[in-house]
């Protein structure tokens, strides 16, 4: 299985600590990694297709190294459609949106069909996404919730995804595996696969999709 991390705070803060955390899984987690940074205009987008304890650039991220931000998307993958290569590594970035999938999902069971967003890899993620930009693009802002909601319905069991724009972050839980979050008094939100520390981690819901901007939970 593939491993997500979300952050959405009220204020951008060195997010260093919390990846090193996160890498430690890149053991069982071996085939690449990747970060989003979403504060911009346009995600800073940096991944290999590699495991995130061999890399020299995931370990210089886990030192400090200009590795700060608000909201931010990271992902530890395991393949289980496409090849071990940076193409194929989440986070993956289309009209200045950022996604990360945990599970595995069946494109032509569930009626994803891209044609407008093409993908750059192999993987069932990627086509997902691209399905779900389509159905976003050209809808007015105030439509997207609805959207995200019903294409997560549509796809549904394996479907476990992390969006991100700016200062807004929606995660999903499909029923699979499992995704917590943590909040933080004063500061905003965490989403994860696993609980990272002994804090007060709260389950997702089944078919549960929620929101998140500037570190508030909307």
């Amino acid at each position: 299985m593939c491993m997500l991390l979300g952050v959405s705070l009220r204020k951008p803060i060195p997010l260093s600590p919390l990846w090193k955390a996160f890498m430690s899984y890149s053991i069982s987690q071996p085939h690449g990694w990747g970060i989003a940074l979403l504060d911009g205009n346009a995600p800073f987008l940096f991944k290999e297709g590699q495991a995130a304890h061999e890399s020299f650039n995931a370990k210089w991220f886990a030192k400090g190294t200009k590795l700060t931000a608000s909201t931010a998307i990271f992902h530890l993958r395991y393949a289980s459609k496409g090849a071990v290569a940076d193409r194929n590594a989440h986070p993956f970035v289309q009209d200045s949106w950022a996604f990360a999938h945990n599970g595995t999902v069946k494109p032509e069971a569930n009626g994803i069909k891209p044609v407008k967003f093409n993908p750059t890899g192999e993987t069932d993620s990627e086509i997902a996404f691209c399905y779900l930009m389509e159905r976003l693009s050209g809808q007015k802002q105030s439509k997207q919730d609805k959207i995200i909601k019903s294409v997560a319905d549509q796809i549904g069991y394996g479907f476990n995804f992390l969006l991100g724009k700016q200062d807004i972050l929606y995660a999903y839980w499909s029923g699979y595996n499992s995704l917590y979050y943590l909040s933080i008094p004063k500061a905003g939100h965490i989403v994860s696969t696993v609980p990272l520390s002994g804090n007060e981690w709260m389950p997702f819901e089944k078919g549960q999709l929620m929101k998140f901007q500037g570190g508030y939970k909307l």
